[in-house]
């Protein structure tokens, strides 16, 4: 049976994300020097071998998520949480995730509540228009070819959709974090779902 997030998820704008493998030669070589890594400073310090990936649960099932279409950043419904979890590649072949796991930004109370609003939905109607013609970039500072104001990601995304405008220096899953907690003034906790 499908995985159903409104049984987890009760509040739409919530912040969801999924960890997403590092693909082929770049992947390996995560591995590689991770290994490596995890050998010189005795076991202290790890190597990410996956890529955070965020997007806004909308409901009924749903995650608002961008994408990089053709260089460009592309904003799209996925149809499923198994779209959401799954490398883009993978879904053009058809070949969707069956498992994995979505993590949904909670507050610190003791049931761990979704946090998310109204207005995180209002903002992402008037952001649409203003994405047009931006760049996809994984790390927008990083990209020499333009400007960061002109590039976007999933995270610089979810942050304009709660904060209701595109910011420079928004890029980072670390910076999402803050950008969540000074939302909501609440604390922060990522609780897990299971997507079968």
């Amino acid at each position: 049976m499908a995985t159903d997030l409104d049984r987890y998820i009760e509040e739409v704008g919530a912040v969801v994300y999924c960890k997403i493998e590092i693909p082929d030669v770049a992947g390996a070589a995560a591995k590689v020097g991770n290994a490596i890594t995890k050998i010189v400073t005795l076991g202290n310090y790890e190597m990410k071998t996956y890529f955070e990936h965020s997007g806004i649960y909308v409901g009924n099932n749903k995650i608002l998520e961008l994408i990089n279409k053709n260089g460009k950043g592309f904003i799209r419904l996925a149809p499923s949480p198994r779209h959401f979890i799954t490398l883009l590649e993978d879904e053009r072949e058809n070949n969707l995730k069956q498992t994995g796991e979505i993590w949904v930004a909670c507050d610190n109370s003791e049931k761990r509540r979704a946090i998310g609003s109204q207005k995180v939905m209002e903002n992402i109607e008037k952001l649409g228009i203003s994405l047009r013609g931006k760049d996809y970039s994984i790390i927008p500072a990083t990209n020499l070819t333009s400007k960061p104001k002109d590039q976007i990601n999933c995270h610089k995304f979810v942050m304009a959709c709660l904060v209701g405008e595109f910011r420079d220096g928004y890029e980072s899953f670390k910076q999402l974090e803050d950008v969540i907690r000074g939302t909501f003034k609440r604390g922060l906790n990522w609780c897990r779902i299971p997507i079968e």
